[in-house]
C-alpha cells in the first residue's frame, strides 16, 4: 500500500523529532536567556539519548539510512541555527563580529555533519574532533559558571565559539566519555539554570507586588490634594482618578 505521506514516521526517530521541535521553538519564541538555555539543553539530552533509543527496536535500510540524515539535519538546527540565535540575541555587541563568528560556527557545523554524512571513521570509542552536541554541554557550563564564579563573566563568550570552531574540524582521536557522565553534566547545569530561573521569576513577582502597592499609594495622596485644595470637585476627580489607576 503507498504511503500517505514522505518521511520515516518510526519510533526511533521520535526523540530527534522532538529535539528539533523544542530546538525550533527556542529559536523563535524565547527572548530568556535561561529559558533559552534550558530549551538546548533539553535537546541535547534528546541527542544523548536517540541513538542508543533507535538501537531498541528493528529498523529496515530505508529507517536506518533516514535516521542518520534526520539527525544530521536535526543537529545542524539544535546545535548550530539555535546556538547561533543565543549568542546573537544574547550576547552580541557588534553586529559585523556577531555576522562573521556565526557564519564560520555554522559553517564548520555544517561541513563536519556533511563530512560524517559521506564517511564512517568515527568509533563507538572515540570522537573525530569534537561532536556538535557539545556545544549545548559547553554553552550552559559557560552560563552557570559565569553565575557562580564571577570572575569568569569577564571572559568573553566569542573565546568559547571559536574554541567550538576548532573543535569541530579538528582532526584527531578524543576518547568519548561515559554517556551517563554527559547526561550527568547536562542534567546538574539544568538544575542551577532552572533555579536561576524561579529566582528570577520570583523576584519579578515582588516588583510587581511593589509597584501596586506604589500605585494605590499614588491613588491616596492625590485624593487626599485633591480635597485639601478643592473640595467641591473631589467627588468628580475621586471617580476620575480611581477608574483611571483601576486600568492601569
Amino acid at each position: 500500500m503507498k504511503k500517505l505521506f514522505l518521511g520515516v514516521y518510526h519510533p526511533s526517530v521520535i526523540l530527534t523529532y522532538i529535539g528539533v521541535v523544542i530546538s525550533v521553538f527556542g529559536i523563535f519564541c524565547v527572548n530568556d536567556l535561561y529559558l533559552a538555555v534550558i530549551l538546548l539543553m533539553i535537546a541535547g539530552l534528546c541527542d544523548a539519548f536517540d541513538g542508543i533509543f533507535a538501537r531498541r527496536y528493528k529498523r529496515t535500510k530505508l529507517q536506518e539510512d533516514f535516521g542518520v540524515q534526520i539527525d544530521s539535519l536535526a543537529d545542524l538546527i539544535s546545535f548550530g541555527v539555535f546556538p547561533a540565535k543565543i549568542y546573537r540575541v544574547f550576547f552580541s555587541d557588534c553586529i559585523y563580529v556577531s555576522t562573521v563568528l556565526l557564519s564560520f560556527y555554522i559553517l564548520a557545523v555544517i561541513i563536519r555533519l556533511a563530512y560524517f554524512n559521506c564517511t564512517a571513521d568515527e568509533d563507538k570509542e572515540h570522537f573525530t574532533g569534537l561532536a556538535v552536541t557539545y556545544s549545548a554541554f559547553f554553552i550552559s557550563l559557560y552560563v552557570v559558571l559565569c553565575k557562580y564564579i564571577k570572575v569568569l563573566s569577564v571572559i568573553p563568550i566569542e573565546y568559547l565559539y571559536v574554541l567550538l570552531i576548532l573543535g569541530f574540524l579538528w582532526n584527531k582521536k578524543i576518547k568519548k566519555p561515559n554517556i551517563y557522565v554527559r547526561i550527568g553534566f547536562l542534567v546538574l547545569a539544568m538544575v542551577f539554570i532552572v533555579g536561576d530561573y524561579e529566582d528570577k521569576r520570583q523576584e519579578n513577582r515582588k516588583d510587581n507586588k511593589r509597584g501596586g502597592r506604589l500605585c494605590k499609594y499614588n491613588q491616596v495622596f492625590i485624593s487626599q490634594l485633591i480635597r485639601q485644595n478643592n473640595p467641591e470637585i473631589y467627588i468628580f476627580k475621586n471617580l476620575f482618578f480611581k477608574a483611571a489607576f483601576d486600568i492601569l
